[in-house]
Order: structure tokens, then C-alpha cells, then sequence
């Protein structure tokens, strides 16, 4: 079976690989949203985050 193949299951992927993976997405987007002098970059901050937490709480509390 090739390698990408098991990437569906719990046997491929780690629970917390997926949040660990949004969180840099999140870090470059206030950073690169800061350095082009956006005033809202608060804003786009809290709504990023918000969207990782709800798209990832599921995969936070898994038993391994």
C-alpha cells in the first residue's frame, strides 16, 4: 500500500497534525496582512483563528 494511501486513516495522520498546519496559515496572513498596512489586521487575526478553532476542534481532543 503506498504511503499516501493510509493518510484517511488513524493510522496515517496524527490528530494534531491538521491544527498544527493551520497555525503558520494563520501566522503569515496577520503578518503579511500588518506589513501591507492594513488597519484591520486585528480583525482578520480573530476571524482566522476562529475559523482554525471551529474547522479543528474535532481533531484537539483525540485519544491516542
Amino acid at each position: 500500500m503506498p504511503p499516501g494511501a493510509t493518510l484517511g486513516s488513524e493510522a496515517g495522520l496524527p490528530c494534531h497534525l491538521p491544527f498544527a498546519l493551520e497555525t503558520p496559515v494563520l501566522i503569515h496572513g496577520v503578518i503579511v496582512a500588518w506589513i501591507a498596512g492594513q488597519d484591520f489586521w486585528p480583525m482578520f487575526a480573530f476571524g482566522v483563528a476562529a475559523l482554525v478553532v471551529v474547522s479543528q476542534i474535532h481533531g484537539l481532543a483525540c485519544r491516542t
